[in-house]
C-alpha cells in the first residue's frame, strides 16, 4: 500500500510538474507576442524612398523658354586644361541648335560641372563670362580647380 501511495504521489507531481512547465511555456510564448506586437506598434513605418533616375546625355532635353535664343555653336574656352578622352565636347554639343533660355544654359553647366565632378576634379568650375548670345555662340569658360 504503501508503494502504491508513493507510485501515485510520484505520477502526480510527475503530472503537475509537466501542467506546471507547460503552463510556464504558454505565459512565455503569450509575453513574446505581446511584446512583439507592442515592438510592431511603436516602430516607425519604413520610409518609402524613391530615387528618380538623372537625365543625362540625349535623354536631357532642354526646356522650352522665352525668352531664348537660338545656340548653333558651344564654345569651351579653358579646356585645354583638361585631358581629352574627357566627354566636354560632346556633352557641350548637346545644347547646339536648341533655343536656350537661362534654364537651359544653367542645364547645360551642370551637366558639364557633373562631367568635371565624375572625373574627380571637384575643385573645377564652368563660369558663363558677359556675352552677346544675338551671334548664336555661347562662350563658356571652364577654370581647372588647385
Amino acid at each position: 500500500m504503501k508503494s502504491s501511495i508513493l507510485v501515485l504521489t510520484v505520477f502526480c507531481s510527475a503530472v503537475s510538474g509537466s501542467q506546471a512547465a507547460d503552463i510556464a511555456e504558454q505565459q512565455l510564448i503569450h509575453q513574446q507576442a505581446r511584446q512583439q506586437a507592442l515592438e510592431a506598434q511603436l516602430a516607425p513605418p519604413p520610409a518609402e524612398v524613391r530615387l528618380s533616375v538623372p537625365e543625362t546625355g540625349a535623354s536631357a532635353a532642354f526646356p522650352v523658354e522665352t525668352p531664348c535664343f537660338l545656340i548653333t555653336h558651344v564654345r569651351l574656352a579653358g579646356i585645354e586644361n583638361f585631358p581629352r578622352w574627357l566627354p566636354f565636347r560632346r556633352v557641350a554639343q548637346q545644347g547646339e541648335n536648341h533655343c536656350l533660355g537661362d534654364k537651359g544654359i544653367s542645364r547645360l553647366i551642370t551637366q558639364l560641372q557633373d562631367q568635371l565632378i565624375n572625373h574627380g576634379y571637384v575643385t573645377s568650375r564652368v563660369l558663363v563670362p558677359r556675352q552677346d548670345l544675338r551671334t548664336h555662340t555661347l562662350k563658356l569658360v571652364m577654370i581647372p580647380g588647385k
